[in-house]
């Protein structure tokens, strides 16, 4: 299967998300499909940061992963709360969030910091600004059920779940799933089979 990644716009600028049969047109989505069909990254990578698309691939994340029941019902509910450790890009993809809320699902995204209380959140997203406190941040996460994504090199090597890689120009991701198995995710086959790396230790 062809590294494909982000699907081509029907209109310029914009992008399509599938949400369960009739979707919502997101400005900022590159649409991780439920049948993971992927097209290629040239056609639309100009219109699309890839700060957008990865706040993007974190509501998609959320479709694939079981959390444990205490998150799995504060989801069920139609809220999915993602946190973002470090400096925050994702303005324009929060916005169009708010200002477009997705069928049957309130995406909040929270900055946050490392002592805060993660009770209600689903998804950390670790910033590269904190590429030199990763280890104490994974540390701080340990145990909490969360599913932590990061763009930093090496982050799944050092016990992060999910590591955003650039590869040809295109965002992919590499999964760490001993990782996520520690924290009681279960992450489903379709999102492993287009991963760029699994990680197992």
């Amino acid at each position: 299967m062809k590294n494909r990644l982000i699907p081509k716009s029907p209109v310029p600028g914009q992008l399509q998300v599938p949400e369960r049969g009739a979707m919502t047109t997101l400005l900022v989505t590159l649409a991780v499909m439920t049948t993971f069909a992927f097209v290629g990254a040239a056609d639309v990578w100009r219109a699309a940061s890839a700060d957008r698309i990865k706040a993007t691939y974190l509501y998609q994340f959320s479709k694939y992963v079981q959390w444990s029941a205490d998150r799995a019902s504060t989801q069920q509910s139609g809220r999915l709360v993602i946190g973002v450790l470090g400096e925050n890009r994702f303005g324009e993809a929060i916005d169009y969030f708010k200002q477009n809320p997705l069928p049957n699902q309130r995406v909040d995204f929270r900055d946050i910091h490392a002592d805060d209380d993660w009770h209600d959140v689903h998804i950390v997203f670790v910033s590269s600004s904190e590429a030199d406190n990763i280890a104490e941040i994974l540390d701080r996460l340990e145990g909490n059920g969360i599913l932590t994504v990061g763009e930093s090199a090496g982050f799944a090597e050092k016990g992060g779940i999910v590591e955003f890689v650039f590869d040809a120009n295109n965002i992919r991701f590499n999964i760490n799933i001993s990782a996520a198995r520690r924290e009681g995710l279960m992450i489903s086959s379709k999102l492993l089979r287009i991963a760029a790396k699994i990680i197992d230790k």
